[in-house]
């Protein structure tokens, strides 16, 4: 079903309300052209829950988790967070991506910004709180990822593993309903990946809803409720993360998992 440039259609509707339900994707498709990106993925994320996504490069794992966020829009299918859709072309989306948390790659931190700026940006410019209230809840929540020291500091002052946590207490900062990270550890030097999961694994163990989108196989055996895998652009097996990664029945996922083992 095309979804409208006004928002939902009068023959589209929310999801059956069902107060674990945090985010719903039905039948979600994104096309570039001739190029197929996403197709027909469908996913329900219940709250507490962990899902890992994991797939090779250019599976479509990073568009989907745009689409989950209204920062792609999708060529078909639809997206709620509880009873708010989520696209791009609806002028509600900016009200519906404050609950939604987007952790990226590559940080995206403003580097003429101290850590505490740009954990409290949004409070104040979109939330409009006071500077008082906003840094006391910055500087909370960069103690919380292990930078209460680090509050004064710029970006270009910061190891990228140290980037990565002030992103994460950036995200956090509007209290989400639903955290969202595209792979997360995969612009850091090995050594910096641990401490940025070990936060992650922390918040798993707080009930944060996550989706995250990683290589990390031991991360996500360990923290993951369910892994997801894709493949050219189709979920080909989803399932509890020990059953899938110790035996798989699907061929990519079998050559998935040999590919990043070896790594």
């Amino acid at each position: 079903m095309l979804l409208s440039r006004s928002g939902p259609t009068a023959v589209e509707s929310a999801p059956t309300p069902d107060s674990q339900a945090v985010l719903v994707a039905r039948d979600v498709e994104v096309d570039f052209g001739a190029v197929h990106a996403v197709r027909g993925v469908s996913l329900e994320v219940r709250r507490g829950e962990t899902v890992c996504i994991i797939g090779a490069s250019g599976s479509g794992k990073s568009t989907f988790l745009r689409v989950l966020n209204g920062l792609q829009t999708a060529s078909r299918g639809e997206v709620w967070l509880g009873s708010l859709r989520v696209d791009p072309r609806d002028r509600r989306v900016r009200a519906v991506r404050q609950r939604i948390g987007m952790v990226f790659q590559s940080f995206e931190l403003f580097p003429h910004l101290t850590a505490l700026d740009n954990v409290t940006l949004a409070l104040r410019r979109v939330s409009k709180w006071d500077r008082r209230r906003a840094e006391e809840v910055g500087r909370a929540l960069l103690e919380r990822v292990g930078l209460e020291d680090k509050v004064g500091s710029y970006p270009s002052q910061l190891s990228g593993g140290q980037q990565q946590r002030v992103a994460i207490a950036r995200a956090l900062a509007t209290s989400p309903d639903l955290m969202l990270f595209d792979e997360p550890t995969s612009a850091l030097d090995a050594e910096m990946v641990g401490e940025v999961l070990a936060v992650i694994k922390e918040l798993v163990q707080e009930g944060m809803t996550m989706i995250v989108v990683t290589h990390e196989l031991r991360f996500a055996s360990e923290a993951a409720d369910r892994l997801v895998v894709f493949s050219e652009g189709v979920v080909v097996e989803e399932g509890n993360p020990s059953d899938v990664l110790t035996a798989p029945k699907s061929e990519p996922t079998r050559a998935l998992v040999r590919h990043l083992l070896a790594e």
